[in-house]
């Protein structure tokens, strides 16, 4: 199973703890890549039900890089991210109430929604980034988050319990037979990525460190 990682590469290298040491050129090309990729490829997510999640994994994640930002004293990075942090944690509320409205609306529909997502799995817009040279970044640069504690596994079971609890997923009635296998599937979904936890995190330490470009092949 994967877990997306909720980050945006450019929130910390372009003001990285090692800006001296940083390549600005690579970080850019990733973006702009990543951009053109995101124009270029259709990438289907149901979008009401994915932007919750979306918006709080970017608050943990961006919360996450503040405070480590904080304990190696860059006082600028940490700042910054705390801000986006801000920013996410308003969006969050928002669609968080759209969806929360959706469920009273059409309860039907928005789980069968909800669960369709969970089964694609959700693909941030960022696992298309490339830098020109590795063609698996994405991944490595989840396994890097994964080992920090940016964004992990535990923060991805976390969220969904967190929006299961919020919209009252498992108290759902009189929804359709493919109503109730939808809520069923997401509210025994959590505990199996828990499960799953534990051998993320050892993939993640054992993983073999990678060169960057972004800062000039250091690992």
């Amino acid at each position: 199973m994967a877990y997306p990682v909720a980050l945006r590469p450019e929130s910390f290298l372009c003001f990285s703890p090692v800006r001296s040491k940083r390549n600005a050129r690579s970080p850019r090309f990733s973006m702009a890549s990543t951009i053109r990729s995101s124009s270029a490829t259709k990438v289907e997510t149901p979008k009401k039900p994915f932007t919750p999640h979306e918006e709080r994994a970017t608050f943990i994640s961006h919360g996450n890089t503040a405070r480590l930002a904080k304990e190696h004293g860059d006082l600028k990075l940490a700042q910054i991210c705390g801000i986006i942090a801000s920013d996410e944690k308003r969006h969050e509320t928002a669609y968080t109430k759209i969806v929360e409205k959706l469920f009273e609306i059409d309860p039907d529909d928005t789980v069968i929604a909800f669960a369709d997502m969970m089964k694609k799995k959700i693909s941030m817009p960022a696992h298309l980034m490339y830098d020109g040279r590795d063609d698996n970044l994405f991944e490595h640069f989840s396994v890097v988050a994964q080992r920090l504690g940016v964004y992990t596994a535990k923060d991805y079971a976390d969220i969904l319990e967190f929006l299961v609890t919020r919209w009252k997923v498992g108290d759902l009635a009189g929804l359709s037979e493919k109503g109730n296998k939808s809520r069923d599937f997401i509210c025994n979904l959590a505990p199996r990525i828990r499960r799953l936890e534990e051998r993320a995190h050892g993939r993640a330490k054992k993983a073999p460190t990678i060169p960057f470009s972004w800062i000039f092949d250091r690992e």
